[in-house]
């Protein structure tokens, strides 16, 4: 373990081998690129604030790890790539991670990972190896709504909850890529949601913005979770899209929700939907409900 002390302008370079550098972000130099590899720790501390515009980039590669030990350990500017190792967040408030990739067996852990400080953010999940968000994200203070952006072929999963501070913008969510999206624990934003491939699985109760369908998407809501979109009737929803749900349905059943009134979808947005295979109507709350195929009796449990 090697403690940087007194060095200044450190302008970066390459962690390896099980080495672990322990570092003060006042020690950095202005644009430092490190890269963490081969088993490699790097734990970054603060003596600062939000007046030093790093923006500095760190890259974190297999079995390696960004520790963040204290307020201000990323500045608001900073950039993190993991490509299957661990962000490990561990400090308290003021700590923004506003850029970030993560791809490839990538896990970001801790307390949580907060977002915002009057700034842009975007975070961009890519790769073929399932990516873990175990950390719960919070969302503070932001400029515009950041995006979450899920290219990914492999499962991605968010196994801590989002949520936004009182009177804050919510998170767009942006779900591009052929693998899976779990939704593990609570998800409560008012950003919009668009989904375009694969699948995403709602494991816990959940609150949206509106919902834009560009794309041939399954939804699988587990019992006892309700899934709750803002209302999306003036969203433009794509020719051929089509947003097949799958759970337990019917028509005592309200589990899943646009709005809060049948203005919730517009008829040609219900067309989209399909319930267990079945179409669907929207009450007068905005739940919605399988319709069985004339002449057929089924018996919804």
């Amino acid at each position: 373990k090697v403690l940087l002390t007194g060095t200044k302008g450190w302008t970066g370079g390459a962690i390896v081998d099980g080495c672990e550098v322990e570092v003060l972000t006042s020690q950095l130099a202005d644009a430092t690129d490190v890269r963490v590899m081969n088993g490699g720790k790097i734990a970054l501390s603060a003596d600062g604030g939000y007046s030093a515009f790093k923006r500095n980039r760190y890259r974190i590669e297999q079995d390696s790890a960004l520790r963040l030990n204290a307020n201000f350990a990323v500045n608001r500017h900073d950039a993190i790539d993991v490509a299957g190792g661990t962000v490990d967040r561990v400090s308290d408030d003021n700590c923004y991670i506003n850029d970030m990739v993560l791809a490839d067996g990538a896990m970001v852990a801790g307390q949580y990972a907060q977002i915002g400080c009057d700034m842009d953010a975007v975070w961009r999940m890519v790769g073929n190896d399932e990516i873990h968000i175990d950390a719960p994200v919070r969302l503070v203070n932001l400029r515009n709504s950041p995006t979450f952006i899920i290219d990914a072929s492999a499962d991605v999963v968010f196994g801590g909850r989002i949520y936004q501070a009182p009177s804050n913008l919510g998170m767009n969510i942006a779900k591009r890529g052929s693998g899976k999206v779990t939704f593990a624990a609570d998800c409560v934003t008012t950003g919009t949601v668009t989904l375009a491939e694969g699948t995403v699985r709602m494991g816990a109760e959940s609150s949206f913005g509106p919902l834009v369908l560009s794309g041939n998407v399954v939804v699988e809501v587990d019992d006892g979770v309700t899934l709750t979109f803002d209302g999306s009737a003036e969203q433009d929803w794509a020719t051929d899209a089509m947003l097949n749900l799958t759970g337990t349905f019917g028509p005592s059943i309200q589990n899943v929700r646009f709005g809060t009134g049948a203005d919730g979808l517009t008829p040609a947005q219900r067309k989209k939907i399909r319930m267990n295979g079945l179409k669907c109507m929207i009450d007068a709350d905005g739940y919605l409900h399988p319709v069985p195929p004339r002449g057929m009796l089924i018996k919804f449990m």
